[in-house]
């Protein structure tokens, strides 16, 4: 990103690059069964800035987003004749997202190479995905397959402390304090319209389209991540 950067930034101690890279890896046994809930899969994201030191304890500045996941959940019962759990329906999600937003931080309180300040960032993403079940019946051993693609819209406005910590005159570490956190999620999601098809006798069932909006207000923890903090790299031109 730096290297990108430096044809059009002007030689200027104000222009500055940063950002974060998130990687989440979900593994977990299933020694007591199955639980629909615990998936199993991989996400990444990546969340590139460039921004625009104004004063010394005012910043803002673009940012981006980039990300992509895929988790499996597994949903089931004990079979007591066989002594073995049995798989009733497996649900396969996947999601793209792409997005960009504005940032705007002020620094509160300097300690030397350590600095607090308060950050407010609003970013809007777009995501395509799809949802894919396999149904099996418990009677025939044989599968229901159905997939559904969607799309999501989705807008962050979040509210958080981050304590920076300057290692030298041009790199420092950025780190979002998440649990201190206030953040406002609004997510509209449009499940196209698909098929259904059951292989025993071939028949295809028309699912419609339909679309579902939810907002939340997170204080602290987020709900869909609950992590404690946000660390990222930031580099000064």
């Amino acid at each position: 990103m730096v290297l990108l950067l430096l044809p059009v930034l002007p030689a200027a101690a104000q222009w500055f690059v940063s950002g974060n890279l998130d990687f989440n890896l979900s593994r977990h046994t299933r020694d007591q069964g199955f639980d629909a809930t615990k998936p199993e899969g991989m996400a990444l994201r990546f969340e590139p800035r460039v921004g625009y030191t104004f004063t010394p304890s005012l910043q803002a500045g673009i940012t981006l987003l980039l990300s992509n996941q895929k988790y499996t959940y597994t949903d089931g019962y004990y079979d007591h004749d066989v002594e073995e759990w049995k798989t009733l329906e497996m649900t396969d999600r996947t999601l793209m997202t792409a997005g960009a937003g504005l940032f705007v931080r002020q620094r509160c309180l300097d300690l030397g190479p350590f600095a607090v300040a308060v950050e407010l960032n609003a970013v809007y993403s777009l995501g395509w995905g799809d949802t894919k079940q396999t149904q099996y019946d418990p009677r025939t051993k044989g599968p229901i397959l159905f997939k559904t693609p969607y799309t999501l819209g989705q807008l962050d406005v979040r509210l958080v402390p981050v304590v920076t910590y300057r290692l030298t005159d041009r790199f420092g570490i950025d780190g979002y304090i998440d649990l201190l956190s206030l953040c406002y999620t609004r997510s509209t999601v449009r499940h196209n319209r698909t098929y259904r098809v059951d292989p025993y006798n071939s028949t295809k069932t028309l699912t419609p389209e339909y679309s579902e909006t939810v907002s939340s207000l997170d204080i602290g923890l987020h709900a869909h991540t609950a992590k404690l903090l946000t660390l990222g790299l930031s580099y000064t031109f």
